[in-house]
């Protein structure tokens, strides 16, 4: 995962945050989101394979924008001379026919346990963001104690 768009209001896209970094996994804003369960209106991807590399974005409709520009398919007579057009098609059906039934299908087979263990990573991630918090702030945990028993 390498981007993302979410909402803070479940259907308000005027309320939109947006991310994009290689590390973007990494940056509390992104865990702040999924801590507090926003919804993910798209997630942008980097996926390498066999000397494939597909960047793509997909959002909630399964709707999929490829960047053609940074995706390499490695094929016999397909070589980075070749026009986009050549190169998208196999981007794609590659991304279509393989990439989405898979993750779709991972998803099902975890479905009846996602719930219990969104909670539970959301909490973790709350942990993790207020211990970082802490920790680039400085404030010392008794204050951070009495902030929260004001809560």
């Amino acid at each position: 995962m390498n981007a993302f768009s979410g909402t803070i209001q479940r259907d308000d896209l005027q309320d939109m945050i947006i991310g994009r970094s290689p590390n973007i996994t990494d940056l509390s804003v992104l865990k702040m989101h999924i801590a507090r369960q926003f919804p993910l209106r798209s997630v942008g991807m980097e996926l390498t394979e066999r000397g494939n590399k597909v960047y793509f974005k997909v959002d909630v409709h399964n709707q999929i924008v490829v960047d053609t520009r940074k995706s390499k398919m490695v094929s016999d007579g397909i070589t980075d001379t070749v026009l986009v057009e050549l190169k998208e098609y196999p981007l794609i059906v590659y991304i279509y026919s393989y990439i989405i039934p898979l993750l779709n299908g991972l998803y099902e087979s975890e479905e009846p346990d996602f719930t219990e263990q969104l909670n539970s990573y959301s909490k973790d991630l709350a942990k993790e963001i207020i211990l970082d918090l802490i920790g680039a702030t400085g404030i010392d945990i008794q204050e951070f104690d009495k902030l929260a028993m004001k809560l």
